[in-house]
């Protein structure tokens, strides 16, 4: 009996590694993220491969600055809704 019950299918995995829609072997790729509170519950500073950025606020509502000129805000409503603004500078 075969080990394979079915036909693979687009999305499936080869050998365990990601496959594009098209059956094409994934690219692996390595990403760095480190957050660092600054003050608890209300400043962070966060740092990735792409650059960094500065949250200001909570969970519920903050503000961010990215070092690419970015800034965003959001708040989280109750019952699964929230509001979301950003701008980047020109």
């Amino acid at each position: 009996m075969s080990a394979v019950t079915r036909p693979w299918r687009r999305g499936d995995s080869l050998a365990g590694l990601p496959v594009h829609h098209d059956g094409k072997e994934a690219d692996m790729s390595i990403y760095y993220h480190k957050r660092i509170t600054i003050i608890p519950k209300l400043l962070h500073l966060n740092i990735s491969d792409r650059g960094w950025a500065m949250s200001f606020g909570t969970r519920r509502a903050h503000v961010t600055r990215h070092s690419g000129g970015h800034r965003s805000a959001s708040v989280r409503l109750p019952g699964g809704f929230s509001w979301h603004k950003s701008s980047h500078r020109h």
